[in-house]
């Protein structure tokens, strides 16, 4: 049997089941030609078709970035290395 991975729904409260657990969830799928399409899970809709690392890397900053972003904070513009 081969498993397939629902990222979970922004809002949806899993924190009373721990990693690995197996439980049921009620899930509305529409049927298309490839297959069923989950359109939301316990109620609450699924945003996006992408992987929790696919969106995780989309909203990573790295350490310019970061810089810069606290720099402005800070109202100094960007933050310079030292020398």
């Amino acid at each position: 049997m081969k498993m397939i991975m629902i990222p979970p729904p922004k809002g949806l409260d899993l924190s009373a089941h721990k990693e690995g657990e197996t439980f049921d969830v009620v899930a509305s799928v529409t049927m298309t030609k490839g297959g069923l399409e989950v359109e939301a899970v316990e109620g609450v809709p699924v945003e996006s078709n992408e992987s929790p690392e696919e969106e995780m890397a989309e909203t990573e900053m790295d350490g310019a970035g970061f810089d810069k972003v606290m720099g402005m904070a800070r109202g100094k513009g960007m933050m310079e290395e030292p020398a």
